[in-house]
C-alpha cells in the first residue's frame, strides 16, 4: 500500500461474514487468514518498499484529533475516546490457522480502554488488550516500522499465536517509537 493514513471501516469478520457488534469502536483492520498486507510503497505502483520514505499508517483514530502531552508516567492523551479498541486483529480458529502478515506500516491511534468481549472464530477478543494488534491463535508476521500504543496494557497482544515480529520501542512522548 502506498504512503498515507488508512483507517478501518469494517467490523471483524466471523467465518467470512462481517459481524454486527453495535459498537463503532469494534471497527478494525481484520485481514483474512492467509493474507499478506504490505505498506511503505510510493504512490503510482512502485515495486520497492521504503518504509522510511513512504510512511503508511494504519490508524484507529477515526476523527484524527488525538492530543498528547507529557512523557513517561506523566503522559496524557485526550480526544481519543472514539478510537478503535484494536487497530488490527488477527484471529484464527484454535487450530489450523495459516497466518497473516502485516509489514511496513506505522500503527497508531488505538484505545483499548473498555472491559468488553467479542467472540470471533470462537476466540474471546477483549477490548482492554492489544491496542495496536490483537493476535489470537494466528501465525502472524507483524513488522510495523513504528508502533504507538495510546492506551495501557499491550501494543501487540499475542495469545496462543506464533508471532514473528521486529521488536519496537513504545513512544513515551506520544510519538511513534522506532523499530529495533
Amino acid at each position: 500500500m502506498a504512503a498515507g493514513t488508512y483507517k478501518p471501516t469494517k467490523n471483524p469478520f466471523d467465518n467470512g461474514v462481517e459481524m454486527a457488534t453495535g459498537d463503532a469502536r469494534d471497527v478494525t483492520f481484520h485481514p483474512r487468514d492467509g493474507v499478506a498486507v504490505y505498506g511503505g510503497y510510493a504512490a503510482g505502483g512502485s515495486l520497492t518498499q521504503n518504509v522510511a520514505a513512504n510512511v503508511a499508517i494504519l490508524s484507529g483514530g477515526f476523527v484524527g484529533n488525538d492530543m498528547t502531552a507529557g512523557s513517561g508516567s506523566a503522559l496524557t492523551i485526550t480526544n481519543n475516546a472514539d478510537n478503535a479498541y484494536h487497530v488490527a486483529l488477527a484471529s484464527a480458529a484454535s487450530s489450523g490457522g495459516v497466518g497473516v502478515t502485516i509489514d511496513g506500516f506505522s500503527i497508531a491511534g488505538g484505545n483499548a480502554d473498555a472491559f468488553t468481549t467479542l467472540a470471533v472464530k470462537g476466540n474471546s477478543i477483549q477490548s482492554v488488550y492489544g491496542v495496536g494488534i490483537f493476535a489470537i491463535h494466528s501465525r502472524m508476521s507483524a513488522m510495523p516500522s513504528r508502533c504507538t500504543s495510546w492506551r495501557p496494557v499491550s501494543g501487540i497482544l499475542k495469545s496462543g499465536s506464533i508471532v514473528a515480529n521486529r521488536f519496537y520501542k513504545m513512544g513515551e512522548s506520544g510519538l511513534p517509537g522506532t523499530m529495533s
